[in-house]
């Protein structure tokens, strides 16, 4: 009878141990898959245990403490690069506007009858404020692409009602002395009446600058605009420079071709994302060496 007795004990124990070990394995695999979704998608939710075990439940508690701080470090740091790319955004907008002033004072003053060695001074000047300018633009566009991709989505209060034919022509104008030094006579087609779009009149700008600037880079001397009631706008210009494979690529972050190595290659990279902020499309093509982008906000 002893042996049926502790048959039956040892029976019992097994079937203890083996639910035991169930429990904790099927508790583990829970916790694994709550981890990972957690992880994944930055969700307030908490570890599960489905079934009940002091030893799991502590280390379920420890987890779920320890995702919490995980959660408040992950805000702080979200935060702070948020600010940091802020503030650079501000700071380098704020150098725009000194140091084009700066230029055009120093454009003035080189018309002016003066001798070798102040016509001297004045091309440094000229030069570093000019090569400031480049780092100050390209700063900038890091900044709006770092925030850009960062985002999760467009804040509504800054769209606003907004004329594209205006902003377009305010665009072009600030490029005048740029477009004049490069001897390019823009051919612009515009509609008679005011064309109005629900968007960000600042990432609308900013797009019709980047494009105009490219111009500038790359226009063989020329520089067509045309733009349509709907709100669609297209930049022609003549572009040796270039061929099929590199404007393929235009639009890649960082991309930049040899003509231009002096730049980061966001600016067309920026434009992009901003149109598709504003729900808008943006492509570019070459044909006959003739360089078309065509924006549809």
């Amino acid at each position: 009878m002893m042996w049926v007795f502790l048959f039956i004990l040892l029976l019992i124990v097994v079937v203890v141990l083996a639910y035991k070990l169930y429990t904790v394995y099927a508790s583990l695999n829970v916790i694994r898959k709550d981890l990972a979704w957690i992880l994944e998608d930055d969700t307030k939710r908490q570890l599960r245990l489905p079934y009940e075990d002091k030893t799991m439940r502590r280390l379920t508690e420890e987890l779920n403490l320890e995702l919490r701080k995980l959660r408040r470090e992950r805000i702080k740091y979200e935060r702070g690069n948020v600010e940091l790319k802020n503030a650079v955004s501000s700071i380098s907008h704020d150098l725009r506007t000194p140091l084009t002033a700066i230029i055009g004072y120093t454009e003035l003053l080189q018309e002016k009858e003066r001798t070798p060695e102040e016509t001297r001074y004045l091309d440094i000047i000229r030069k570093r404020c000019e090569s400031l300018r480049r780092l100050t633009e390209e700063l900038f566009s890091y900044a709006i692409v770092s925030t850009i991709t960062g985002e999760e989505e467009q804040n509504e209060q800054e769209n606003q009602n907004v004329d594209i034919r205006s902003v377009l022509e305010l665009c072009v104008a600030g490029f005048y002395q740029d477009l004049k030094k490069r001897k390019i006579e823009p051919l612009i087609t515009l509609p008679d009446v005011p064309v109005m779009k629900v968007l960000n009149e600042e990432y609308l700008m900013r797009v019709f600058s980047n494009l105009i600037s490219n111009v500038v880079k790359y226009s063989d001397g020329d520089l067509k605009i045309e733009m349509t009631m709907d709100g669609k706008v297209r930049f022609e210009n003549h572009a040796s420079q270039l061929d099929k494979l590199q404007v393929e690529r235009l639009f890649d972050r960082f991309y930049t071709v040899q003509a231009s190595r002096e730049s980061t290659g966001l600016g067309l990279t920026v434009a992009k994302l901003l149109t598709e902020k504003m729900g808008g499309e943006i492509h570019a093509e070459f044909d006959d060496g003739i360089l078309g982008i065509e924006i549809t906000i």
